[in-house]
């Protein structure tokens, strides 16, 4: 009887330790890596006007310059923390990462009375973005 209870107490120890586990090394990470992704499809649709706009004040450029840099930056921080990946996907988020920054930097030199005129660029970068990160453009 008291060895009964003593595997009953052994394996639901146990479930629980792997649950945990689980959770902590596998589903927590993927859950921060998409919820990320959905941050970065909001912020793109937030700031379009501004990404694209020349005439836009110097804190909000700033913020959307500072904005996609460390969206950039927790993408490629939470990718990293997944346990499963592949090169392909390495090599997605990398690209995507780089267009973040690029989207920043055109953004970022506005406000320096740099004007630029690559809205080609702009708009095949975010194109990179989305298609890279699977994330559909609605508008």
């Amino acid at each position: 009887m008291n060895f009964e209870i003593f595997l009953t107490i052994i394996s639901g120890t146990t479930i629980y330790v792997l649950g945990q586990l689980i959770q902590g090394l596998i589903i927590k990470p993927y859950l921060e890596y998409k919820d990320v992704i959905g941050k970065i499809d909001n912020k793109l649709k937030f700031h379009a006007h501004l990404i694209r706009s020349k005439m836009v004040s110097d804190s909000r450029v700033i913020e959307v310059y500072l904005d996609l840099r460390q969206l950039s930056c927790d993408l490629e921080s939470s990718f990293k923390k997944l346990l499963i990946t592949s090169d392909d996907q390495k090599m997605k988020v990398s690209k995507a990462a780089q267009s973040l920054i690029f989207l920043s930097n055109v953004t970022g030199s506005k406000s320096h009375s740099f004007l630029v005129k690559q809205y080609d660029e702009i708009d095949e970068n975010e194109q990179i973005v989305r298609e890279n990160l699977n994330i559909p453009k609605l508008w």
